[in-house]
């Protein structure tokens, strides 16, 4: 039992929880930080920026972390498309900056007209800390992948502190510099010995491309569910107090997530492996993950209930103190999500991500449509419980019955 407890994939799942959570806390005391040293007004507007840049990263990452992933047995290639999806990305990224600046500028009472270089440039080094963190990750770099993944948040909390009077998006520039100027000689260290001339294979690439694509379709329907109802408060009731309300709360949410995305940052190339290389020993990884990650999740959540109401006080004050009700709604809506987490990540990895996209698509228009009709008599309480229902329940369920599991190892 001590022996199982102790396994390589336990305790790289527990360093990478532990990372994930001080880096976490280090985001809320950066929120407390904007809000003291910029008003909530700043705090406000720094979400809608925060939550539009995450969504559109998925568009210009053309699932890269599954094809790495895919590829992480065959190193050549793995080099290959290391080379090829970073101009890929870097063009991809600026179109998507433009697109936000477009959005912020002509939809946000042209709060950010005068950052428009700023935005730009934010969004393409967010794109290369993607990048890195995913292909680190791919080569058993789970530790160093996920430190390269949030050491902004703690660039950023130095900078609050230390210039407290510059721009934030300039500030989060600075933020994404360091983790990339630390990973460049590590990336280029290794391919020096695994790389010497790009060899461009088109049928390769094309295979690889298209694979990507049909899991980039998934990541930005993920990323649209998680945003969809900040996006409906921000441009729909133009609300920006309840917006920021609802972010803090899916940032809390987001800690309990970080349990599951810290396992699959760990179990992921095992699973990859079942599949691609039909490596039966790892089957067990799937139980392991789903228990792992629920206990993990229980834990936390009566934590937060016995002390949640002082969290939100002490960061962000009484007027954002709603946030604490729905952050136990989103919280329990995480136990399904972790239940069904494995088959959910495996039949991902198998090639269905483009059909589960579609299923989730489905969900959360059901769950848009809820929101239109019954939030003018709840409230936040609705868009919270109307996305646990759709997001959450039925779209999980729905998957798992709908697609074989055993099909993925046959």
């Amino acid at each position: 039992m001590i022996k199982n407890f102790f396994s390589k994939s336990k305790n790289n799942s527990l360093i990478i929880i532990t990372i994930t959570l001080f880096f976490t806390s280090l985001g809320f005391l950066n929120h407390k930080l904007i809000i003291q040293n910029y008003g909530a007004k700043t705090f406000e507007f720094y979400s809608i920026v925060v939550s539009l840049s995450a969504l559109l990263s998925n568009f210009f990452m053309v699932g890269a972390r599954s094809t790495f992933l895919k590829l992480r047995s065959e190193k050549k290639r793995l080099m290959d498309f290391l080379v090829l999806s970073f101009f890929i990305i870097v063009f991809l990224s600026g179109l998507s900056g433009l697109f936000l600046n477009y959005v912020l500028i002509n939809f946000s009472d042209k709060l950010l007209n005068s950052y428009s270089l700023e935005l730009q440039i934010f969004i393409l080094l967010q794109a290369l800390v993607f990048l890195f963190s995913y292909f680190f990750n791919s080569i058993d770099k789970t530790i160093l992948s996920k430190i390269v993944l949030l050491s902004p948040i703690s660039f950023l909390t130095f900078f609050l502190n230390i210039f407290a009077r510059v721009e934030i998006v300039n500030l989060l520039i600075y933020a994404l510099i360091l983790p990339i100027a630390f990973s460049i000689p590590l990336i280029f260290k290794y391919i020096c010995k695994s790389f010497n001339v790009l060899d461009f294979n088109y049928n390769f690439f094309k295979k690889n491309l298209f694979y990507g694509l049909n899991h980039m379709s998934s990541n930005v329907i993920d990323a649209l569910s998680n945003k969809m109802n900040i996006i409906f408060l921000t441009f729909i009731i133009s609300n920006l107090h309840e917006m920021a309300t609802y972010a803090i709360a899916l940032s809390i949410s987001k800690i309990s997530s970080t349990f599951s995305n810290s396992i699959n940052h760990v179990y992921s190339p095992q699973i990859a492996d079942s599949i691609f290389l039909k490596d039966s020993k790892n089957d067990n990884s799937f139980n392991e993950m789903r228990n792992f990650t629920i206990k993990s999740l229980l834990i936390f959540l009566l934590v937060f209930i016995a002390l949640g109401g002082f969290f939100i006080e002490f960061f962000y004050s009484n007027i954002y103190y709603e946030a604490y009700q729905i952050s136990i709604i989103l919280l329990i809506g995480q136990f399904f999500n972790s239940y069904f987490n494995p088959k959910i990540l495996s039949l991902k990895l198998a090639g269905y991500a483009y059909q589960m996209s579609i299923i989730k698509l489905v969900a959360l228009t059901i769950s848009l449509l809820i929101n239109f009709y019954v939030y003018k008599h709840f409230g936040l309480f609705s868009v919270a419980i109307s996305f646990v229902l759709c997001m959450n329940i039925l779209f999980n369920f729905f998957v798992v019955k709908i697609f074989n599991f055993s099909r993925i190892h046959s």
